[in-house]
């Protein structure tokens, strides 16, 4: 509906613009008088456009140079990092022994284990030491 009406008004303002007038089109007589304010519309708001874009611009340039460091980290070590671990995990392993044997055994503990369980959770243990 909004369609047929927007074509039956359309149809209905090219007719009246196309009367006419003292040897010239009605429009050519409206244009003549409305082109300067248009003009001066259109050069406004592209100015406006451009100065937008320009301060957007500027914008956008100094939130990504901020973004980079201003100075590079590095790290100052005479171990590669798998060594580092293995001297921190037998440090580790030698620290957790002294708290198992430190522990004490006379408090019954909170889970019950089958001897299967256990000897695979001991295992398991084992093997990540």
């Amino acid at each position: 509906m909004f369609i047929f009406k927007f074509l039956i008004y359309f149809c209905i303002s090219y007719i009246i613009l196309a009367i006419p007038v003292s040897n010239d089109l009605m429009f050519n007589h409206i244009n003549k008088l409305v082109a300067p304010i248009t003009h001066k519309l259109y050069t406004t708001a592209k100015e406006k456009i451009i100065d937008g874009i320009t301060v957007s611009q500027s914008f956008s340039e100094n939130l990504f140079s901020n973004s980079t460091p201003r100075h590079h980290d590095s790290v100052h070590s005479a171990y590669s990092s798998t060594k580092v671990i293995k001297k921190l995990s037998k440090n580790f392993n030698g620290f957790q022994k002294k708290i198992i044997q430190q522990k004490d055994t006379s408090k019954s503990p909170q889970d019950n284990y089958t001897v299967e369980e256990e000897a695979l959770l001991r295992r398991i243990f084992n093997k990540t030491q």
